[in-house]
């Protein structure tokens, strides 16, 4: 007996997948059985019941989207992975909306100095600093400090990308929309970030530490535009993405937020069926009804009166804060050496960056070991713009592309990191960590870019 989807069929036995417990570290993983229609709140009733809570206390975790209760394992495409993955989370039973709190959403790679710096935020949060929105730039991008009052990271929440709902530049648009560079939908960039880090985990090309993070803070609910806004045209597109999760997690009842009464629940199903939303393409966007393309969208407070746009929580990019003496900007090009010039250039091409201008680069000045000169380091920052389902890149877009450096030979140890570049490898791990939109053709230009640098090599 098979079951199929669309042209596709799969065999109705039993199939393994491990489950990884985000919170114990000493536990590899346990095995489960999943058959395609298991829906995802029956693995949760599963979990909660052998760790002894409500699987309203269970988050699962697949491809580092959260699965939405309703869902099937077909749904998510779990079974057509060779050995599937699923993350789970246990919350507390205490949480409340009100709480002030930033975790890594899911199994983002966090690295060592990132958690400490996410340590040093929550005590910053407990002694009373809030997020800082900085003027600079066209998204919402917030500085988060220490107890010292001293920066230690930036925080770019997905709703306040540019021409995203919740923008709080003059750039206030739909989620899904076109961005400033074509194949950059809005509320895709912040992910984008994180993959930019991903792609230089070695830290060859000095990108900062960046991870994924959720975070709840009353200064977030201020000032909000229509939160669940999405672009008609690209419902189908993000369907099961980060903006999905996004937007379930902040308008779908929750027995946190709404207690146990069917009355409440059945006012906001009747607003959206979160189950429409995950199988709906383009084709029938017909079928949403306009709720979240035009409509306004409220929520249920815990007293049961309706309040508008009530947020919960934020999702978006964390990365490490860099001091610098300044950005390039500021700087002749002159001043900089030909390999730190060469580093910033193979990683736009390998990340199809449609946006490197001079104020996104920063200047760190250094000493070297050996000789004792000073030097300047360039650091890259905001690749938000990068990772397009299509190229289309206008040469004054990459800055470094009129400095002399670029037309330099490249040196040996350029020659050997492009020599050793693996983009199949590259992609599986993308692959395991991030899920793009399904539409993507960002692949196959990742693989032409990549041999496009071997083909320089060459010649």
């Amino acid at each position: 007996m098979s079951v199929s989807e669309g042209m596709k069929k799969y065999n109705t036995k039993n199939y393994l997948v491990r489950m990884i417990n985000l919170l114990d570290e000493e536990t590899k993983f346990s095995k489960t059985k999943i058959q395609p229609w298991t829906r995802v709140h029956e693995l949760k009733t599963k979990i909660g019941k052998e760790y002894g809570v409500s699987n309203k206390n269970v988050r699962l975790f697949f491809c580092n989207i959260e699965m939405i209760d309703d869902l099937t394992m077909l749904d998510y495409k779990v079974i057509d992975c060779k050995q599937p993955e699923i993350f789970f989370q246990i919350s507390s039973t205490n949480t409340t909306i009100t709480d002030i709190r930033i975790e890594v959403y899911g199994a983002f790679p966090c690295p060592l100095i990132m958690k400490k710096s996410i340590e040093e935020i929550r005590h910053g949060f407990m002694e009373g600093l809030i997020p800082n929105m900085l003027l600079e730039g066209t998204s919402g991008t917030y500085s988060l400090r220490n107890t010292n009052k001293d920066t230690v990271a930036l925080f770019k929440p997905i709703d306040e990308e540019a021409f995203a709902p919740n923008n709080q530049k003059g750039y206030t648009g739909k989620f899904g929309q076109e961005s400033f560079r074509r194949g950059v939908l809005s509320g895709e960039g912040s992910i984008r970030e994180v993959a930019a880090y991903i792609l230089d985990s070695a830290n060859f090309f000095f990108v900062p530490e960046t991870t994924f993070v959720e975070i709840t803070h009353p200064v977030f609910n201020k000032n909000l535009n229509d939160l669940f806004s999405i672009d008609g045209d690209s419902i189908g597109k993000i369907r099961n993405s980060i903006i999905h999760s996004f937007v379930l997690e902040n308008l779908v009842s929750r027995d946190v937020l709404f207690g146990d009464s069917t009355k409440k629940r059945d006012r906001i199903n009747s607003v959206i069926n979160p189950s429409h939303f995950a199988k709906l393409n383009v084709n029938t966007s017909n079928k949403f009804n306009g709720v979240l393309s035009n409509s306004k969208v409220n929520t249920v407070t815990p007293s049961g009166e309706i309040k508008d746009n009530l947020i919960k929580k934020k999702y978006g990019s964390l990365q490490r804060f860099m001091k610098s003496n300044d950005i390039a900007a500021n700087y002749s090009n002159s001043l900089f050496s030909v390999d730190e010039v060469h580093k910033i250039g193979v990683l736009d091409l390998r990340i199809l960056n449609c946006d490197r201008n001079d104020e996104n680069i920063l200047v760190v000045k250094k000493r070297d070991k050996l000789t004792g000169k000073s030097f300047y380091r360039l650091v890259p920052i905001d690749h938000s713009l990068s990772f397009p389902d299509c190229i289309k890149i206008q040469e004054y877009e990459m800055v470094w592309m009129s400095w002399d450096q670029s037309q330099k030979p490249f040196s040996k140890e350029m020659l050997k990191y492009i020599d050793q570049i693996d983009i199949e490898k590259d992609i599986k791990r993308m692959r395991q960590i991030i899920k793009l939109r399904e539409v993507l053709n960002y692949f196959k230009l990742f693989r032409i870019a990549g041999k496009i640098s071997e083909f320089q090599i060459q010649f």
